[in-house]
């Protein structure tokens, strides 16, 4: 089973070099898995798009919709972003070892909490999950 981290959905949902790469693969996963961080950030990338002026308002209304209706469907199954996950991301942190980033952080921890292999989009991060002995798979 798969933890989808942001960087993964981005390209599903937005077009990129890598959504038909995400796409088609996700679609042939039986069990997809996120946390509400993803919601977050997922809205976080369609805002910052239309700010850019890349899309209307319109569009990312429809990108969230379609997101949501996956999520209301059942497409996504979700796992809590709880205080063990904090603290362990907190542990890996300030090891000062490694750039990983907050956000990041809790997607790797919630990841491993659950027994979970890691999908991203992120090298970094990638790097990091291998690091702590967790498995991951990156595009």
């Amino acid at each position: 089973m798969f933890y989808l981290d942001t960087s993964v959905l981005i390209p599903y949902y937005l077009p990129e070099s890598k959504s038909r790469t995400v796409q088609k693969f996700l679609s042939s996963a039986d069990v997809k898995i996120i946390s509400s961080l993803v919601h977050v950030e997922l809205f976080s990338a369609v805002s910052r798009r239309v700010r850019m002026g890349e899309y209307t308002l319109e569009v990312a209304r429809q990108i969230a919709e379609l997101f949501r209706s996956h999520v209301a469907s059942g497409v996504f199954k979700h796992v809590p972003i709880t205080q063990q996950e904090y603290v362990l991301a907190e542990g890996w942190i300030t090891r000062f070892d490694t750039p990983l980033r907050t956000l990041d952080a809790l997607h790797l921890a919630a990841a491993y909490q659950n027994g979970l292999t890691l999908l991203t989009s992120d090298k970094t991060l990638a790097d990091c999950a291998k690091k702590y002995g967790i498995s991951s798979r990156i595009f």
